[in-house]
Formats: C-alpha cells, structure tokens, sequence
C-alpha cells in the first residue's frame, strides 16, 4: 500500500476517535461563541455611539464567527462513536 495512503487512513482513524468529552467541550464552545457574538450583533445594530463602518465590520466579525462556530458544531457532531 501506498505510504500516503497509509497514512491518510491513519489520520482519518485517528480524527474520528474524537471522545464524548471532547465533543461537547467543542459544542460549548461553539454555543458560547454564538450567544457572546449574538449579543454583540444585537448590540450594534441598535448602537448609535458608533460610526456605521465600525459597527458593519463588528457585525461582519460577528457573522464570520457564528459561522465558524456553526462549523465548529457540525465536525464535533459528525460520526459520534459509542462510549467503551
């Protein structure tokens, strides 16, 4: 067998491996993120103390971020094991 091969199914034995704990650590995180940069979001858009280019990239920052933390969720929820 071809050793990247070899190795690339190793990798990928070893990324969904991923235990409970660390799952939901993941999730949390991503749950956290969400809430925090929702706020915000919320925060800005009725902000009036602020120019409108600063609270349009806090808002793009926000959007970027709940979006990473979408992806976030979505890989710790991909291919549960069951717990030995």
């Amino acid at each position: 067998m071809d050793l990247r091969i070899l190795l690339a199914t190793q990798e990928l034995s070893r990324l969904e491996e991923m235990q409970t704990k660390d799952r939901w650590l993941l999730r949390a995180s991503a749950t956290w993120s969400i809430y925090v940069w929702s706020v915000l979001i919320k925060n800005m858009m009725k902000d009036r103390d602020h120019s409108m280019r600063f609270r349009l990239v806090h808002i793009g920052l926000g959007v970027i971020s709940t979006s990473f933390a979408a992806l976030t969720w979505k890989i710790a929820s991909h291919k549960e094991l069951p717990t030995t």
